[in-house]
């Protein structure tokens, strides 16, 4: 494994939702977002935080196993 793979299976403290990736955003929606060298990449809001999470989940698929 990678220092990056790593980095990117860490647990966050900070994390409110218990999801990767995906944070409450104001008004009750969640945003997802990935991060791939190094720059942020805004998924979407949704309205429920497992349309979020799924979001978050295609996007690794996409980005992180083309490497």
């Amino acid at each position: 494994m990678t220092i990056q793979e790593n980095l990117r299976n860490q647990k966050r403290l900070s994390n409110k939702t218990g999801y990767t990736g995906v944070a409450i955003f104001p008004g009750g929606r969640f945003s997802a977002q990935i991060k791939i060298n190094y720059k942020k990449i805004h998924l979407g809001l949704f309205n429920t935080i497992q349309e979020a999470h799924m979001a978050r989940l295609e996007a690794e698929k996409k980005y992180y196993e083309s490497r």
